[in-house]
């Protein structure tokens, strides 16, 4: 589940509400779970055995077992999500797949142990159990540790399952062009990682996070 949305998701639903669940018969085929740290506080059907909800805060609270994770999307949130899953590293978080941004960059494609694109896109459920609109964005699986990546390689959607490890010093980095002068291009030349220089809203106040990303691809 996941609090709140992003701007593709909230147009997408026509009571811009701002909790969201994940579909019952995604955890069901992938469950069971020990733990859901961003669960609504109001839900039709338990995601995990244990739910942490917005107001218990869940990156704070100690993590265990088998993590189902989807987090909130908003810019400057989500990165600090990926890093506690990561971290904890044991379980599976479903996340939209914006590939070319620092978050995933970052986090992704160096530590994943696998990924499954869906085919289309997922539609998510209001508090009430009832099915939303199609999401404003396609979805992506992620899963850390060895049990995910077998629990996704053998799920049975359509779509494309991916095993790690990622990790590939000529994976293109996104930079925003305005922060193309803040980073080293000679050094990234010299050493033949290809630039994307286009504007990525995602990180274009995050300097912090694009040098991670880099020394995380790059070292």
């Amino acid at each position: 589940m996941s609090w709140e949305r992003n701007r593709f998701r909230a147009a997408a639903s026509p009571s811009n509400t701002s909790e969201w669940l994940t579909p019952k018969y995604i955890t069901d085929v992938l469950g069971p779970f020990d733990l859901d740290p961003c669960s609504p506080s109001s839900r039709p059907w338990p995601t995990a055995t244990s739910h942490f909800t917005k107001a218990d805060n869940g990156l704070i609270k100690p993590w265990s077992g088998f993590v189902w994770m989807n987090p909130p999307y908003e810019r400057g949130i989500l990165s600090h999500w990926m890093g506690r899953f990561f971290r904890h590293g044991n379980g599976i978080a479903l996340v939209n797949a914006r590939t070319e941004t620092s978050w995933f960059v970052r986090w992704v494609w160096p530590k994943a142990s696998a990924v499954f694109f869906p085919a289309g896109r997922v539609r998510f459920c209001r508090p009430d159990g009832r099915t939303g609109n199609v999401a404003g964005s396609p979805s992506v699986f992620v899963a850390m540790g060895d049990e995910a990546a077998d629990r996704l390689s053998r799920l049975k959607l359509r779509g494309q399952f991916i095993r790690g490890p990622f990790r590939n010093p000529r994976v293109p980095v996104p930079l925003p062009a305005q922060l193309l002068t803040a980073v080293r291009l000679e050094s990234l030349v010299t050493r033949g990682l290809p630039l994307a220089a286009e504007p990525l809203e995602d990180v274009s106040n995050e300097v912090g996070l694009v040098s991670a990303s880099l020394e995380t691809t790059v070292g």
